[in-house]
């Protein structure tokens, strides 16, 4: 229910470059009777990304309390926090949960007092977390992960990313946050309707290209053809059904 591309898209991303490699069997969720299918792979990396996915859930739910007063999604949230597995993310590896904390506390203070007038401030933060999310796996666990030089790299990709995805989902929200009157980052940059989309998309193809000469300059990954495909295609697809839906509302 709460498994989301983007921990999907870390999973795979960071298990490219690790160099531990176990097999594991596990059964389909929709065919619990089929056959064992084996799977060659980091069991840290899959287990971080999983984490982090629950993590990004929990947080997706304060939102929602906090900005829709949705008393369900601040119950659920308030729950998922007292699972052993969230209490021992935070304390079998507290410095990483105090730093994802704190990038985000900043992140969401800024968009809460609106302590920028630029929407680029407010892009750099959620890039910052996301940045963080992506080199935390040598928090969690070195296993694999023996090249400290990937460290840096990990972050700078993982900060493109973030802002990418802010930035797409800003504009996409647009419409709905200017009737709402919530907030939303683009407005900073005073364009009319007319004109912002076309600006926006400009910004995320820039943001595209950046990946693309980031991923290059990482070593190699093994699952270098699907990340390729993704930051392709995937990214393209995405940015087209968002100005589909500028076009069909006759903006």
């Amino acid at each position: 229910m709460s498994l989301s591309y983007d921990a999907t898209f870390l999973s795979i991303f960071l298990d490219g470059y690790s160099t531990k490699l176990e097999s594991c069997q596990f059964r389909c969720l929709f065919v619990p009777f089929g056959r064992r299918r084996e799977l060659k792979c980091n069991i840290a990396v899959l287990d971080y990304a999983a984490l982090i996915n629950g993590y990004l859930f929990v947080k997706k739910l304060e939102d929602n309390f906090c900005d829709d007063k949705n008393w369900l999604c601040g119950i659920v949230s308030f729950l998922l926090k007292k699972t052993a597995r969230y209490r021992n993310f935070r304390t079998n590896h507290e410095k990483l949960f105090l730093t994802l904390e704190n990038c985000y506390f900043q992140y969401m203070n800024a968009e809460k007092n609106q302590l920028f007038c630029s929407a680029d401030e407010y892009i750099g933060l959620f890039g910052d977390f996301l940045g963080e999310v992506y080199q935390g796996i040598f928090e969690y666990s070195q296993e694999g992960f023996e090249d400290k030089k990937i460290k840096q790299n990990l972050f700078i990709f993982g900060k493109i990313i973030g802002m990418w995805i802010y930035t797409i989902d800003a504009l996409d929200d647009y419409e709905i946050d200017k009737k709402r009157h919530k907030f939303n980052p683009l407005m900073y940059m005073k364009e009319d309707t007319s004109t912002l989309p076309g600006k926006v998309e400009k910004m995320l193809i820039l943001m595209q290209t950046d990946l693309f000469i980031r991923f290059k300059e990482i070593e190699s990954n093994t699952n270098g053809e699907i990340i390729k495909n993704i930051l392709t295609y995937g990214m393209r697809r995405t940015m087209d059904n968002v100005m589909k839906g500028w076009k069909n509302e006759g903006i």
